[in-house]
């Protein structure tokens, strides 16, 4: 592992996908880049996790036809040493 990469902190995301009539969990590790705040950085990942096609309604995003869904439940900022773990596992 690099110095830099020791300096990495990232954003832990908690979010549920639906799909139909089917619900599940899941989780994601973000990198925080530089100057990027954790908001922007779930925004920018969920922003396009349809394609060009995603729409962003009511804190929800959604697929152009609306048969799939996202929601953000939670995240937490991930200090550099937990974040070289994760990434690991994650």
């Amino acid at each position: 592992m690099t110095a830099d990469e020791k300096l990495k902190s990232g954003v832990l995301v908690w979010y549920t996908c639906v799909h139909g009539e089917v619900e599940f969990a899941e989780v994601v590790l973000l990198e925080l880049r530089e100057g990027e705040t954790p908001e922007q950085a779930v925004e920018n990942y969920f922003k396009d996790f349809f394609a060009d096609e995603t729409i962003f309604e009511d804190g929800v995003y959604y697929s152009a036809d609306f048969s799939e869904a996202v929601g953000v439940n939670s995240w937490k900022v991930v200090p550099p040493g937990d974040y070289a773990v994760l990434r690991k596992y994650l």
